[in-house]
């Protein structure tokens, strides 16, 4: 059975893409750069396109967000995402080249009765429109409402009337222009062609008028309302409003299109044959450009690409949807409710979102399983919030002043400022949860109060900190404690042997209060300073529960304290900032792995051999050594293992050939004839965290430069990772004459172990 090996922590991920068929401007890039590019490109003419799953022995690769959470809410943030808007008025049928056999021209008279069409001569002999009525009688084709009209080559009505009936169907053939300068009446119908385009010279008149743009464009000079249960359906084209766009009970669904409004968005709802009805806004792929707000009430907004607004309220049963894209407020984002609880708006981040502040009121459903990054403050305030980090939450400061028990971190938290906590007293429910593994990274914690933000002045009160397994709180300043009453404080684990870790460099608490902290469960507290243990009247300073007591506290401050840090270590990973103990027992070893490598130096097909550096690794039980034992380089550029190309530490003190105590041009252990064999391996220790062999830097200089040999996902690698019993190339064996199945390996991430495959 050989060895495998899995990644257990995370690790950041590379994504797959082609180099095939790429252009590349050589002359801009730097040694380094031009060596890598040569070498993928090669790399993939040789062995293939790597599979978008393939990650080169080391193990699954990744997102950046954790996979797994064990702390789930009570509200189902995927029931408030959308339905994607259909329509079969987008079908083909209704987008022409030209106007169908047997209609007739636009009448000389004024007065159309049914279906015609017009063009530029038409318009040019016209003095306007009016397909309103006239003449005749019901039996003899006089008719009120209805009709159709198609539209050719260049219509300007700009200094003419246009003047249609309700329930029109409008066909505006592939290339041609309406020019127009007010909008249609209730109940019509517009289709635009390819190459098509729409222009409203003015407010859109009503808005129970539906669009229907396959790869045309609609530019409207002032407001455009779309509302009754009408449509806005954009394939491949364009939407220009040069005021404000209102959407209410309509659905918009933008495909590939490029949208802009000059002035604020409004995704509302209204009644449609008296029941209420949300209007959807939904857009995948193409651009946003908005130069107001976006409001959201109780409407549902869904956007994957870049987008950027003064502001985005969300209220009432208001759906915000980001799914790929980056959004951007200027100033606020606000989540609120403003009537019952089952009414609760709802803000999900699922790619990037930046805002100036970030306000969750009310009954608010706020998720976050993206990247969110707040330039000010972040306030939760009110028990009925559901507040959830999945993803990297970034803010100057949050403020968590209500009582819910949904304020839950399964990621990463970065607080540059204040983390500031001041909960209602309700005992068990008020509280601040975190995952397994995750972590909250701030410069000040205050526990329970002595902290102001823009409403009121907190002096004390009850704080609940729930800490999973492994995770940790890390305050770079100082934490200080003031819950002024008992029980209230940090719980960690109570099952598993997995403790949580409170570390900061100072822990203070405030003069005033009757009992300051509560550390329970398995929980260590870490700190260069902790005030000493006493009593305010019958209360201590310190409570404990769950079988934590003064030995999980490492610190100065009180001689009942441990000294030094706890013997514990945990990874740093994208969710944890990780914790370095004292590891003063005997390390456990996991199995070697060996890592074979190439330099960058191939030039045709015939160089690859992957033995220019051949190395195994093995790593501690907690993640904080690796041990090297160097086995050949085959490689003649100065080649380091371990070193990252930090200032203060010396390469060669990490470079093969020196640890060989041979010259760089000579190659040991490949049976090359300016070579050497024979020679011993050469083991060393490296300090620092390793979740997995790739985590163990190998750098190549070239022309001057050192560059960093990788294995990164569904990309060419130069690095592979194998059983410690694989028998390496001899100098200049091409890897796929003694191994055909590599080929294999790279294009369909099968044969895990292609070395055993012949």
């Amino acid at each position: 059975m050989k060895n495998k090996y899995f990644i257990t922590a995370m690790a950041a991920l590379s994504l797959g893409a082609s180099f095939t068929g790429c252009s590349h401007d050589i002359d801009s890039m730097s040694p380094g750069e031009q060596a890598t590019d040569t070498y993928n490109r090669i790399f993939v003419d040789v062995f293939g396109q790597p599979a978008a799953e393939q990650t080169w022995g080391f193990g699954v690769q990744a997102t950046p967000s954790r996979l797994t959470r064990t702390i789930v809410p009570d509200h189902d943030f995927t029931a408030d995402i959308p339905d994607k808007p259909t329509t079969t008025e987008m079908s083909a049928d209704n987008f022409l080249e030209e106007v169908p056999e047997g209609v007739e021209p636009y009448p000389a008279d004024g007065y159309a009765i049914g279906t015609s069409y017009i063009d530029e001569d038409i318009v040019s002999s016209i003095d306007g429109v009016n397909i309103w009525g006239g003449g005749g009688t019901e039996e003899n084709g006089w008719q009120r409402s209805g009709g159709t009209l198609y539209v050719s080559g260049n219509c300007d009505f700009s200094e003419k009337s246009f003047i249609v009936s309700d329930n029109m169907l409008i066909y505006l053939l592939k290339d041609a222009t309406l020019t127009i300068n007010n909008g249609f009446q209730g109940g019509t119908k517009v289709y635009i062609a390819p190459g098509a385009r729409l222009q409203i010279r003015a407010n859109v008149a009503t808005g129970n008028v539906s669009y229907y743009n396959n790869g045309g464009s609609i530019d409207v000079t002032g407001n455009m309302v779309v509302n009754g249960g009408n449509e806005l359906f954009c394939e491949g084209g364009s939407i220009s409003v040069g005021g404000f766009m209102q959407l209410q009970a309509a659905d918009l669904y933008a495909h590939n299109s490029d949208v802009t409004v000059f002035n604020y968005i409004d995704v509302n709802h209204a009644l449609v044959d008296g029941s209420d009805r949300q209007a959807v806004y939904y857009q995948e792929g193409g651009t946003f450009r908005c130069d107001a707000n976006l409001v959201a009430n109780s409407g549902k907004f869904y956007i994957d690409v870049n987008s950027s607004f003064t502001s985005i309220e969300v209220n009432t049963n208001g759906v915000v949807v980001n799914k790929t894209g980056t959004m951007t407020s200027v100033g606020i984002i606000k989540v609120y409710n403003n009537t019952d609880g089952s009414r609760g708006s709802t803000l999900i981040n699922d790619g990037d979102l930046y805002g100036a502040y970030l306000g969750t009121e009310g009954s608010a459903f706020f998720q976050n399983n993206g990247v969110t990054t707040i330039y000010g403050n972040t306030i939760v305030n009110s028990n009925g919030n559901t507040w959830v980090n999945n993803g990297t939450f970034n803010t100057r400061d949050f403020i968590y002043t209500a009582g819910s028990s949904q304020v839950i971190n399964n990621c990463r938290m970065n607080v540059e400022e204040n983390f500031n906590m001041n909960l209602g007293d309700n005992d068990g429910s008020s509280s601040f949860r975190m995952d397994a593994e995750s972590g909250v990274v701030t410069k000040y914690f205050n526990g329970g109060g002595n902290f102001t933000d823009d409403d009121a002045t907190y002096t004390g009160g009850p704080f609940y900190i729930y800490m999973g397994g492994k995770s940790v709180f890390k305050v770079t300043e100082t934490a200080t404690m003031n819950a002024t009453k008992a029980n209230y404080g940090i719980y960690g684990p109570t099952e598993g042997t997995d403790y949580a870790v409170f570390q900061a460099r100072r822990i203070i608490k405030t003069e005033t209060g009757e009992g300051n902290v509560t550390y329970s469960g398995k929980l260590y507290v870490s700190a260069d300073e902790h005030f000493a243990q006493g009593y305010s009247g019958q209360y201590p300073f310190i409570h404990f529960k769950n079988g934590c007591d003064m030995s999980n506290i490492y610190a100065s401050g009180d001689e009942a304290f441990s000294i030094g840090k706890p013997n514990i270590t945990i990874a740093e990973t994208t969710c944890n900032p990780g914790f370095t103990g004292d590891d003063t027992g005997t390390d456990t070893w996991g199995d070697w792995i060996r890592v074979i490598a190439e330099d960058l130096s191939v030039t045709q097909r015939t160089d690859f051999d992957f033995n220019d550096v051949v190395f195994d690794v093995r790593i501690n039980s907690t993640n904080t050594k690796a041990q090297v034992r160097l086995k050949a380089a085959g490689g003649t550029l100065p080649l380091t293992v371990g070193w990252n190309g930090e200032t203060g530490t010396s390469y060669n003190d990490y470079e093969v050939h020196n640890l060989y105590g041979v010259a760089t041009n000579v190659m040991v252990n490949t049976q090359a004839k300016n070579g050497v064999d024979g020679r011993a391996d050469v083991v060393k220790t490296l300090t620092g965290t390793f979740n997995n062999p790739n985590d163990v830097t190998v750098m190549v200089q070239k022309r001057g430069e050192w560059v960093e040999l990788t294995a990164h996902q569904g990309e060419p690698a130069s690095k592979l990772a194998v059983s410690a019993d694989y028998v390496w190339c001899t100098e200049r064996e091409e890897i796929l004459t003694r191994y055909p199945s590599f080929k294999t390996y790279v294009q369909e991430n099968s044969l895990t172990e292609w070395w055993d495959a012949e």
